[in-house]
């Protein structure tokens, strides 16, 4: 179970293009990945705290991307279960069960630009990405009414579960060079940000994600 906070991906044949400022706006830009690995231990929001959970259909506290936090608190992509959590900022006193909401990991995601590194749901103006989503795994094939029935038992499940915040540190956040996007150990490399080095970036360097 991985979470992504950027991906690097590069066009292939070009290491170091980023690939989505290729396809999404034709430029050519070569991506600081120190930079921007620097930029993050330093960004002055940290530590986060990420809601999971809990939230019953009419809970809107806000949208993510048109969709309610119950129906974006999991889903199936494909073969991918993905359950997501949000920003939130702790209140405390009479407020302490009223947490808000915050656009930290857009910010941060969006941030990666002035580092020549776009954030692939960033390619269409206006998209906003403030999720941690989680990939459980991989799954067998599933039918879209078998996707849409499990979808909603996990959906409620997680309702019933009850809200659970972890916390999230530039501690927690290594970049990842891999072959295959599960991430087998086997075949992965992973590097915590606070010890990345030029030479952490030579190894399969066709892919990156942080």
């Amino acid at each position: 179970m991985h979470a992504t906070l950027v991906g690097l991906e590069h066009e292939p044949g070009s290491p170091g293009i980023n690939r989505n400022f290729l396809l999404a706006r034709g430029e050519r830009r070569q991506m600081d990945i120190l930079g921007y690995a620097q930029a993050i231990l330093e960004w002055p929001s940290w530590p986060l705290a990420i809601r999971f959970a809990g939230f019953a259909p009419h809970h809107l506290p806000f949208y993510d991307n048109s969709r309610s936090p119950f129906i974006a608190s999991f889903g199936i992509y494909g073969n991918l279960p993905v359950i997501a959590g949000w920003p939130i900022r702790l209140q405390t006193g009479s407020q302490a069960h009223n947490p808000g909401y915050t656009q930290d990991l857009d910010n941060l995601r969006r941030l990666a630009q002035s580092y020549n590194i776009l954030h692939k749901y960033h390619v269409h103006p206006g998209i906003q990405d403030n999720s941690l989503y989680l990939r459980l795994g991989v799954c067998d094939p599933l039918s879209e009414q078998e996707i849409a029935s499990v979808s909603l038992d996990l959906r409620t499940f997680l309702q019933a579960f009850g809200a659970v915040t972890f916390p999230l540190s530039p501690q927690d956040i290594s970049l990842v060079s891999y072959i295959e996007n599960t991430l087998p150990p086997e075949t992965s490399h992973a590097v915590p940000l606070h010890q990345l080095a030029p030479e952490h970036l030579t190894v399969y360097p066709h892919q990156w994600q942080k």
